[in-house]
């Protein structure tokens, strides 16, 4: 049977990559962190659909040029690193879902200028950091399927730029918020969760919401009548 080999040897020469695609392949082995430690202009890592084990330990120098990581779908394990922020002070996409990630989603990541955090199907537990949904910049947020818990909506919930929001498949509780249909979204799914109070009334006529989930949850009362105002909504679930 065809056995993958590890990562390819010639990488370990190689000082001045500046994106590189090894996703797809079923490599086994630990993370590479040599890999960034060699290449500090590298611009993007892609090395999802592998078979990397290990925690994602990363360099202790920081790399200004690198803006995206998808290591999806491998075998990770351990913590989300504490010195993401540092290392990575200019990193806008990172992809760290489906693997075997545990413990509370670290507050540092939140300090990076993040548009899109996957973070789903792993182990992840606790709450998540107020600033992570109130992040100025983050655009696409996907925390489905974790362990995760705790109000993740405060009373002035806010986020500028938040538009896809993915928390179904987690213990999040607590009433949502009155003014949570004055955010942009194109989707909110807060399925299978433990949600409760009724859902809001004040839902002004939002042109971009495309799915809409508040199912398995705890809420009660009537669906309100307000709903027909969201215009182009294609998938609606309560």
């Amino acid at each position: 049977m065809y056995k993958p080999s590890e990562i390819p040897s010639f990488l370990h020469y190689q000082y001045d990559l500046r994106i590189l695609a090894i996703d797809r392949n079923q490599l086994p082995g630990n993370f590479p962190t040599w890999l960034l430690e060699n290449n500090t202009r590298l611009g993007g890592l892609c090395a999802r659909d592998n078979a990397l084990i290990g925690p994602l330990e990363l360099p202790s120098t920081s790399l200004p040029h690198l803006h995206t990581i998808d290591v999806s779908n491998n075998k990770l394990n351990g913590h989300i690193s504490t010195n993401v922020s540092s290392a990575f002070p200019n990193l806008t996409i990172l992809n760290m879902s489906q693997n075997l990630l545990e413990g509370p989603i670290n507050s540092k990541v939140s300090g990076i200028h993040l548009r899109i955090l996957d973070l789903s199907q792993n182990f992840l537990s606790g709450g998540v950091p107020s600033d992570l949904t109130s992040s100025p910049t983050l655009f696409y947020l996907r925390l489905s399927n974790n362990r995760l818990k705790g109000q993740i909506f405060l009373k002035d919930f806010r986020s500028g730029t938040l538009s896809f929001l993915y928390l179904n498949g987690n213990n999040f509780e607590g009433p949502l918020p009155s003014n949570i249909f004055l955010r942009a979204f194109i989707v909110l799914d807060a399925s299978n969760n433990n949600f409760s109070g009724e859902i809001p009334k004040w839902i002004r006529d939002n042109s971009r919401i495309l799915q809409l989930d508040f199912s398995k949850n705890q809420l009660e009362g009537s669906i309100p009548v307000e709903i027909c105002n969201l215009k182009s909504i294609k998938v609606l679930a309560m």
